[in-house]
């Protein structure tokens, strides 16, 4: 990753923070092995509680739009040259990015889905691009009622010399992420019998 590169990274995460009061975040160092060898990430855990069922938060986080929809401006990913997105995310297949943060390119960006269970609500991605070669996302939801659930995000990181900044980026990236789909939720019938889900 070049030098310009990097500066837009840093300021980035220096431009304001994302105001989430709903969110409670977590952080903790953990140990990943890499290629036979023992690293240092960062682990990063994100819960929000949601006005809608699972199913519905379920249904509409299968279809590449909504998720790309609710990381928009703060994390824009563009399929990678003439690569054709699914219309839903497909277990076992890895998905072909460019990455841009606040509009501008930061490189490509990998994601390969391991698990999506739909009976446990649990999808398992391992990501990476650019500096970033660890970038695992656990995303699970858990019911609370009929019409509500808690909608959480397990994340760990790790970029080498840039891992600590580059979770302070996460974490005010899935801040912001967890914001818009909770408004989502609201705006566009999440938890009301028989709403569609809107674009």
């Amino acid at each position: 990753m070049n030098k310009i590169k990097i500066i837009v990274f840093l300021f980035s995460i220096l431009q304001g923070c994302t105001i989430n009061k709903n969110v409670v975040v977590s952080k903790e160092k953990v140990k990943i092995e890499s290629n036979n060898r023992k690293k240092t990430g960062q682990k990063l855990t994100f819960e929000s509680k949601l006005d809608c069922s699972c199913q519905e938060i379920w249904d509409a986080y299968q279809l590449p739009e909504f998720m790309i929809k609710i990381s928009n401006p703060k994390g824009k990913l563009k399929p990678k040259n003439k690569y054709k997105v699914p219309k839903k995310w497909l277990e076992a297949k890895t998905d072909s990015f460019n990455l841009s943060i606040s509009f501008i390119p930061i490189g490509s960006h990998f994601i390969y889905w391991e698990k999506i269970d739909r009976n446990k609500f649990v999808i398992q991605t391992r990501e990476k691009g650019g500096f970033v070669n660890t970038w695992d996302n656990r995303i699970e939801l858990i019911p609370t009622s009929d019409t509500t659930c808690i909608y959480r995000d397990e994340l760990v990181i790790h970029a080498g010399i840039l891992t600590k900044l580059t979770a302070i980026w996460a974490t005010e990236f899935y801040k912001f992420r967890h914001k818009n789909l909770k408004k989502y939720c609201t705006q566009h019938g999440f938890g009301k019998s028989g709403a569609e889900v809107v674009y």
